[in-house]
């Protein structure tokens, strides 16, 4: 089966989920979902100023292959309880489901340490690298040559089968964690100041099994399955004490022979321990309570860390015969629990979709800007061919009229020309004839409208000419008289002188 293909939906629909989890629940509301065997958990809540409050749990117990009834359940609580499964939820896998192994690194570098374990994975367990996802913790102690590694290893097939019935859930995962990373956050928290000074642990009771779990330096370093719940207290209180303590004793030594860790001083008990006050008794004679003065044990309330509503503190006290104590702590620590057992491929999977994503949005954001641009200059060009064209059309009008107004300003100066020398040709006509007299008659005169006279005629004499000459330069009337032409004749019994003159109206007459 795909994985990749199992887990395109259950990643949120596409929708990009940070690697680190502050953004978990935001101001949204957020759910833990525990799927222990056939026993589903359901603990959701909502976060203000960073502040988890809780708002509800659900706990539903399936029969048989219930994966498909699962899957319906989940889409059906989801949505009556307007969850937003789109942003993901936190998937915690209980302690039956992964392996826990502790072994040193040759190295002090966290990618290295990460290539080494993936090339060695199939050391530690009896599956191949390709049947197991697998995450690590360093255990950070200072100048040492070595790490100490916590690996967490669960069976790839549990993976997809979890990623299944989420897929068809329509639910996404935002992370794949281990129980117990938070409910030993959750001991360190109670613990307070104490942790500063040795190790923590923390024993909770189930129906069918207990957890311990132990802390050191904040951080998480051993967990052990139990195999005795309150089931088998309440079925044989006798036998059960004796195995629990078998069982409890050889958890702890195995704790103490790691090497790991400090001494543990002070262990919490928890979760379904109502009506069993015999267990803190019987936990505190066992031999490494004895042996060890310094070791204390101490009842925890389930509630009591958490920050509930009224309404989830109902639905708990109606709720007896189920503890949510671990899916509580898993939702209240969701922001600092560091193990994410989604595979390797699938994270790849997801920076390559929101690389892809960024890279649509860059291109939809480039066209946009291109398309902006492109309408902006249509526009501008639509603008200006508009503009030209009314240019146009009022240059074509401002013609006609400039010829229309051309045409008449003609005409008028035309018409005035006409109306300033209207009978001047007549006046300079008279002064001509009265410089003339019988011994002169003329046969040509001409006026223009600039003012040129030509007058021709015929003298008795060839003096009289010039003299006519002097006439018209000593009227004052008349410029630039030249003589063109002069030509003696006989005419009958006389000479006479025929004669053309050229002059000009002076100025102002």
């Amino acid at each position: 089966m795909d994985l990749i293909k199992l887990l395109k939906k259950s990643t949120g629909h596409g929708k990009s989920f940070k690697s680190s989890i502050p953004q978990f629940y935001s101001s949204f509301n957020a759910a833990c979902v525990d799927l222990t065997g056939n026993v589903l958990k359901i603990v959701y809540g909502k976060s203000a100023n960073d502040k988890l409050t809780i708002h509800g749990a659900e706990s539903q117990k399936f029969g048989d292959s219930p994966d498909e009834e699962i899957s319906r359940y989940l889409a059906t609580f989801f949505s009556s309880h307007k969850i937003d499964a789109e942003r993901g939820v936190l998937f915690v896998l209980p302690s039956k489901a992964f392996i826990l192994k502790n072994v040193d690194i040759p190295s002090t570098d966290r990618d290295e340490i990460a290539k080494i374990i993936d090339l060695q994975a199939g050391r530690f367990t009896p599956y191949s690298r390709d049947e197991i996802v697998i995450d690590f913790l360093c255990m950070e102690t200072a100048n040492q040559y070595y790490t100490s590694v916590l690996l967490v290893i669960v069976n790839r097939k549990v993976v997809e089968k979890y990623c299944v019935i989420f897929e068809n859930a329509g639910i996404g995962i935002a992370k794949i964690g281990i129980i117990s990373e938070g409910v030993a956050m959750t001991y360190g928290d109670m613990a307070g100041a104490e942790q500063e000074q040795h190790s923590v642990g923390g024993i909770h009771v189930s129906d069918d099994s207990s957890d311990l779990t132990i802390l050191d330096k904040h951080q998480i370093i051993f967990v052990r399955n139990i195999p005795v719940g309150r089931e088998h207290f309440t079925t044989d209180q006798a036998s059960a004490e004796a195995d629990f303590l078998d069982e409890l004793s050889k958890s702890l030594t195995a704790y103490q022979n790691q090497g790991m860790g400090r001494p543990v001083k002070l262990i919490m008990l928890t979760g379904r321990i109502q009506g069993m006050d015999f267990l803190q008794e019987t936990i505190r004679n066992s031999p490494h309570f004895t042996q060890d003065p310094d070791l204390r044990i101490r009842v925890v309330d389930p509630v009591t860390p958490f920050t509930l509503t009224e309404e989830a503190l109902k639905t708990l006290g109606n709720q007896p015969a189920a503890s949510y104590f671990e899916v509580m702590a898993s939702l209240a620590f969701a922001q600092t629990t560091k193990i994410d057992l989604i595979p390797r491929e699938i994270k790849l999977k997801r920076h390559f979709r929101e690389g892809g994503r960024e890279i649509i949005t860059l291109g939809i954001l480039i066209m946009t800007i291109l398309m902006i641009i492109s309408l902006f200059l249509a526009s501008k060009l639509y603008f200006k061919s508009t503009l030209a064209k009314k240019l146009d059309e009022i240059n074509q009008t401002t013609a006609e009229q400039a010829q229309l107004l051309e045409r008449t300003s003609t005409k008028n100066r035309v018409v005035h020309r006409l109306l300033e020398t209207r009978g001047k040709g007549l006046y300079v006509f008279d002064k001509v004839s009265a410089l003339i007299g019988e011994d002169m008659y003329l046969s040509r005169f001409v006026y223009d409208f600039k003012g040129k006279i030509v007058i021709a005629g015929t003298a008795d004499s060839m003096s009289r000419v010039f003299a006519f000459v002097t006439q018209l330069e000593e009227s004052n009337y008349f410029t630039k008289v030249k003589t063109k032409e002069t030509k003696s004749r006989r005419e009958g019994k006389s000479d006479v002188a025929d004669f053309e003159l050229h002059c000009t109206l002076a100025e102002g007459v």
